[in-house]
């Protein structure tokens, strides 16, 4: 096994022994592995499987635990949490992944596909979204038409400073290197319909201090 080597994103993709790969893991925080599918990338919670997903950091079992431990906003009355610290797809609960800008939940369903724990009723309650022949939903432009009406005016990094982090760099990558939504998501690992959705939201909220 010690002779064995990985590719670490966190060492310079550098090839590192095994040995050293979980070495690293035990020593710097389990978040900066994000994204790593090596053989010897083990759950940040019980440290014995592989997480579910390379987005994610926890095993299968140790995930759906903490899915169940996870909390709405609303349960917890004493939580004020600002506004960069609240889940930007659901505005329901704290974020957990803070590279995402995610709840544990959203994260969940927007990497893992299915998750097997119950929602509350609204999200249950969520209308399907309609889909077009080209396989495009109908809320979403395959152009983009609906995101090229906003036109940052002003200095970029001055308007996005307010924003959570996954919402700047989102902002970046839209109006200084002119990527597409779908080329962000790929760049990200996200889905278009997450892209889409942030990028709305951060648009809200820029337009909404702009008004201030």
């Amino acid at each position: 096994m010690s002779s064995r080597t990985v590719l670490c994103h966190i060492q310079d993709w550098q090839r590192i022994p095994v040995v050293q790969c979980l070495y690293l893991q035990n020593e710097k925080a389990a978040k900066e592995c994000f994204g790593c599918d090596a053989c010897s990338r083990l759950c940040a919670k019980c440290r014995r499987k592989k997480p579910v997903c390379p987005e994610m950091d926890m095993c299968k079992r140790c995930l759906e635990n903490a899915l169940l431990k996870e909390k709405l906003l609303a349960e917890d009355p004493l939580a004020k949490p600002y506004d960069w610290q609240i889940c930007v797809a659901c505005k329901k609960r704290v974020v957990y992944y803070g590279v995402y800008g995610l709840c544990l939940h959203c994260s969940a369903k927007e990497f893992v596909g299915i998750v097997r724990q119950p929602f509350d009723e609204a999200e249950l309650e969520e209308p399907a979204v309609p889909v077009l022949n080209n396989g495009h939903s109908s809320i979403l432009r395959t152009d983009d038409e609906e995101h090229d009406e906003f036109s940052p005016n002003g200095d970029l990094d001055t308007l996005i400073s307010g924003l959570s982090e996954i919402e700047q760099i989102i902002m970046v990558l839209r109006h200084r290197e002119s990527y597409s939504m779908n080329k962000i998501g790929e760049v990200l690992q996200l889905s278009e319909s997450m892209v889409s959705k942030i990028y709305t939201e951060a648009v809200g909220k820029i337009r909404k201090s702009e008004n201030l």
